[in-house]
């Protein structure tokens, strides 16, 4: 493989467009947004708003662009579909588990005064939670499973070459595998005798 060559010049342009917009976030906090805490009430308080933003933006550029070049390498229609779903449960259920820990742990430790403020008390926790991208995951599953969904379901060989009326014109239509012209002849369809 020859360095000029256009498509590894392409990706390697792709890959540092990628990490240049993630370096770039992730210094967003420090220098374009400003220092506030509005993040803090009765329900804790915890970084800036630039630095949590900063971060939850650089774990959506870290993640969604690699997974999305990561599906077509993984097979079929319903490996893609498993694999969204895979990452939609692991969203969801660091979403149920905060949720719970905040229901079960948090409340007991505050006491009653603690009560109203238990839905903004998750929310905090979710989005400062940086560690673990939950939001991000949720999103990825959701986005690669409907773009799995919306695929056009392929018909067999059979099906498919049985609707091109003659060899003649087999060539304007298109082959569901390729951009190419479909070159193949019909298969004829067997007349029960």
């Amino acid at each position: 493989m020859k360095i000029s060559d256009p498509l590894l010049l392409a990706r390697g342009l792709v890959l540092l467009v990628w990490l240049l917009t993630l370096v770039a976030l992730l210094k967003l906090g420090d220098y374009f947004l400003e220092d506030n805490y509005s993040l803090c009430g009765p329900w804790g308080c915890g970084p800036s708003t630039g630095s949590v933003l900063a971060v939850q933006l650089a774990w959506t550029v870290a993640l969604l662009p690699p997974l999305w070049a990561l599906t077509p390498w993984l097979g079929g229609l319903a490996r893609q579909r498993y694999f969204a779903l895979g990452l939609l449960l692991a969203g969801l259920l660091g979403i149920a588990f905060t949720a719970a820990w905040q229901q079960f742990v948090w409340l007991p430790e505050v006491g009653s005064w603690g009560q109203p403020y238990l839905w903004q008390r998750i929310g905090y926790t979710i989005l400062t939670w940086v560690e673990y991208p939950m939001l991000q995951l949720s999103l990825a599953g959701l986005l690669l499973a409907a773009n799995s969904l919306q695929r056009p379901r392929r018909t067999g060989f059979v099906d498919a070459a049985a609707q091109v009326p003659s060899t003649e014109s087999s060539a304007a239509f298109p082959s569901p595998m390729t951009d190419r012209p479909c070159l193949s002849t019909p298969v004829p369809h067997r007349t029960e005798s």
